[in-house]
Order: structure tokens, then sequence, then C-alpha cells
């Protein structure tokens, strides 16, 4: 949020009053499943962790928060319109439901956004995207319906939501602090969140919850937008952090070094555009990276394995279910520094036991195959050369 954003949120909580969430329940009108078209979601082709039938509420004559996506109607709250009970306790502790001034919309209106920011590339492509696409259930099909935006997106993610829309949907551009009234309000179901109490100890959304008729249309339709021949195809990538302001691996250089020795190539995904990440993750088979948004890349990958850097013992779930679910070798190297955005030391020898870790799981799958390690020592040093950056020919400097 901008510093002027600011100054208007605190003048506009000094003169509007927060929402009492004790308020009554509001019922939608209308529930419709997207069980009930197997293209959208067909429980036989789902694993565990994506069950849970997504539903798409309806309601008429409400009032919505379209930068939370949130319905009421007078006192009654649409408590089915809030992510989960840790997203009602968030708004709640933050007093983000305020009674803000209210513009009449004609027709029918829709919303994707939440408490997690658009502009963040993992919660736009896991949390917010996916929401889109419950609008191509037949039961909306040539219905005109706007969906509402608050938070402005990037000219590529924009294009990228405009693309995936049905025809009938369009988009259209509000104030955060405000309130919508809409004839009838067409609320989309989070896809990214736990529906089937998989993790229920985990209040986290995840990649590993989409459900695997949107992960192909996702994949198919990022990957038709990149031009192949324009995009090197490495087997084997690690993903650098060097232009990051936090969780940055302090030799760095050391590690590109000694992963580039085994045929890794570093590479710096923010110089990518969207369909070029698509297209360098998909053929990729090994990827080494730290915790981070770029991360949310592995969604484009149909088989390989990841090692996942942590700089401490604060390891949240996100690619970890989700390399679970769509069937990836996975390992984690946990490091001790205290807090979760610390820069970190990664030794050599932790990063060669992973990999070996994963290339005997790799053997096991191949039926017991004779599968070596990479190697246990720790090679390289701080002084190495430093490391080969793939840059996309679009990459601006």
């Amino acid at each position: 949020m901008s510093r002027l954003d600011r100054f208007k949120k605190a003048v506009l909580d000094a003169c509007f009053r927060p929402v009492e969430l004790e308020a009554p329940a509001l019922s939608p009108t209308t529930v419709l499943s997207l069980g009930d078209v197997p293209a959208l979601f067909d429980p036989t082709r789902n694993g565990p962790p994506q069950q849970g039938v997504p539903r798409i509420r309806l309601y008429d004559d409400v009032t919505v928060w379209p930068a939370q996506s949130v319905a009421h109607c007078g006192p009654a709250l649409a408590f089915d319109t809030f992510m989960d009970a840790g997203h009602t306790a968030h708004l709640g502790a933050l007093n983000a439901l305020r009674h803000y001034p209210i513009r009449r919309r004609r027709g029918w209106a829709t919303a994707i956004e939440s408490v997690y920011p658009t502009a963040n590339y993992y919660h736009f492509f896991v949390d917010t995207l996916p929401r889109a696409w419950a609008l191509h259930h037949p039961a909306l099909r040539g219905i005109p319906i706007t969906l509402y935006l608050t938070r402005p997106l990037a000219g590529p993610k924009k294009a990228v939501l405009r693309s995936v829309l049905p025809p009938n949907v369009t988009i259209c551009t509000t104030h955060r602090f405000t309130r919508l009234a809409t004839d009838r309000y067409v609320h989309l179901p989070y896809l990214s969140t736990d529906r089937a109490g998989h993790v229920p100890e985990r209040g986290e959304t995840s990649g590993g919850f989409l459900p695997q008729e949107y992960l192909e249309f996702f994949r198919r339709h990022m990957l038709a937008r990149a031009d192949a021949a324009a995009v090197p195809s490495p087997e084997r990538i690690f993903v650098s952090r060097k232009g990051a302001s936090m969780r940055r691996l302090t030799n760095e250089r050391a590690v590109a070094a000694f992963l580039e020795a085994r045929g890794f190539v570093t590479v710096r995904p923010e110089t990518y555009s969207l369909a070029e990440q698509a297209h360098l993750f998909s053929t990729a088979e090994t990827v080494v990276a730290q915790h981070g948004a770029a991360l949310t890349n592995l969604l484009y990958m149909r088989q390989g394995a990841v090692v996942e850097v942590f700089s401490s013992h604060h390891t949240p779930q996100y690619y970890t279910q989700c390399a679970r679910t769509l069937g990836l070798q996975y390992e984690a190297i946990t490091l001790d520094r205290g807090w979760k955005n610390a820069d970190a030391h990664l030794p050599l020898d932790a990063l060669a036991r992973a990999l070996s870790a994963l290339e005997g799981s790799a053997s096991q799958e191949r039926g017991g195959s004779e599968g070596g390690s990479e190697g246990g020592s720790e090679g390289g040093s701080e002084d190495s050369a430093p490391p080969r950056f793939l840059e996309s020919q679009s990459a601006r400097p």
C-alpha cells in the first residue's frame, strides 16, 4: 500500500465504523456446484488434497466489499464469502470491513480479491486467478457479469486475467475503500484452500489444492502464450535471488558454481515474461530454489524434482503440498537462522545430500537401478567465478 493510500485509509478508518462480526449469517440464494460439470471438477481425477467440491454462491440484492470479496445485507454477513475461519478472524482483528460509502451497480457482479495482495506473484497465480475458473460454469454462460478489481494489476497480469475470463465477463475498476450494492453477486470459490480438511493444522493456501482440471487448463493456456523457440529449456535450474531484498544466500556464488558443475543453469525468473517463465519450468526436471514466489512456477512442472531451501525452521507448506499433489520429488533444506526471511549460508554438503536423496528416490522409482551421489564434498568457494545467469532475450536492463 502506498503512503497516500495509508493516509486515505487512516482518514476513512476514523470516519467509518467497523462491521460487527457477531452479525447474523446471510444464506445464498442459489448454490452451483463445480462437481456437476466434470470438465470443471471431477472428483475421480483429483487426489486427496484436491477433494472437496468447489461451489459458487449467488446472493441477491447484497452489498459487497470488493477488496475482500465479502458480501452482506443489512446487519447480516455472508460468512460463506470469507475464505476460512482464520481469514474471518484476521479481517476482524484489522477492522478491515467498515461501513464505507456505497456505490450502486446494476446487474451481476463478482470479485476475486481477498486479504492476500494481488501484486504478489504467488498469491495472484495461486489464490486470485484460479477463482475465475468457476465463471466457466454453464449456468453463468451468456449472463453479462462485471468483475470488479480494487487493486491495480500490472499489464501482463491483467492481460492473463482477461484471457482466462469467458467472453460474457468484463473487468471494471472501483475504489478499494468502498462497497458495491449490486442486484446479484457471484461469489467465486477459493480453489487454493483446503476444502477437505486434508491438513487441518495448517491454515495456508496452496497450489496443491487446485483441482486437476484447472491445473491442466492453466498450463495449456500459459504455455500457448510463449514462443518456445525463443526460450531456453535447461533440464536443471538453480533459481537465483540476487535481485531480492531478503531471503538471499550469502554464498550464492559458491552454490551456483557447485550446481553448474553438476549440469545446472542459474536463472533469474524476474528477467522473463510470465509466459517465458511457464515454458522454462515446464521443461525443467530438477529445480533448486530458496523459499519464495518463484517456486509458484512449479505449477508448470509435469514431472521432476525440487529442492526448497528455508532460512529458518519456519517452513510454510505452500510448495511442499504443491509438489506432493503434482507428483514431484521433494526435498527441503532447513537452515538455522532465527527469522524466516533472513539471508542465510547454505552448506554445500547439505545441498549435495539433498540432491543425492532425490537421485536415490528416482532410482527406486526406476526399479532399483543404480543411482550415484551427486558428490558429498563442498567444492567451490566464496571466491568462485560469478554464476552464469540465463537471461530472457526480452529482459530489460
